[in-house]
């Protein structure tokens, strides 16, 4: 795990991939820095795309959403616009959150503004972890019979624990 970011503890890499012509999760990848200072990662095999944050360290937590060999291949990139890439809701811990929304003035102010990269590839954000609310998230992906929406969930995290 590498990052500029002091307050960063970990990272999530969520992979999504093109079977049989559709659209899907295919594996979550996560590395966080423990309290003693040593290093927790791994990668699952997780077809919703839910992250479950809830046993990392408190800080600042990095996720990226990647679109593997076989979606980008077939032509498949998150849209130019970041603000349409990737959507956030937020809720208190004791409600379900909203449907995300894919716009700017709806992003939760917890979350750094996402980046796309140049080669559509990727999207990028940062969880700054200060709060315990439930999150859903939503990732837009443009081929070539249109735009698809996956839509995972997130569960807050911040614990001292791992």
């Amino acid at each position: 795990m590498t990052s500029s970011n002091p307050n960063e503890v970990g990272s999530v890499n969520v992979g999504v991939n093109l079977k049989d012509g559709v659209l899907g999760f295919s594996y979550l990848g996560e590395s966080f820095r423990t309290p003693a200072g040593g290093e927790v990662s791994g990668i699952v095999a997780q077809t919703n795309g839910d992250i479950d944050l809830s046993n990392t360290p408190h800080g600042d937590v990095r996720i990226t959403v990647s679109l593997e060999d076989s979606a980008y291949g077939a032509g498949c990139r998150f849209p130019g616009d970041p603000w349409q890439a990737v959507a956030l809701a937020a809720a208190p811990a004791s409600q379900p959150p909203p449907q995300p929304v894919f716009d700017q003035a709806r992003w939760p102010a917890n979350f750094l503004p996402p980046t796309v990269s140049a080669d559509r590839r990727s999207v990028t954000w940062v969880d700054l972890e200060a709060d315990q609310k439930v999150y859903e998230y939503s990732v837009a992906v443009d081929g070539p019979h249109g735009r698809v929406v996956l839509d995972p969930k997130i569960k807050p995290g911040g614990s001292t624990n791992r």
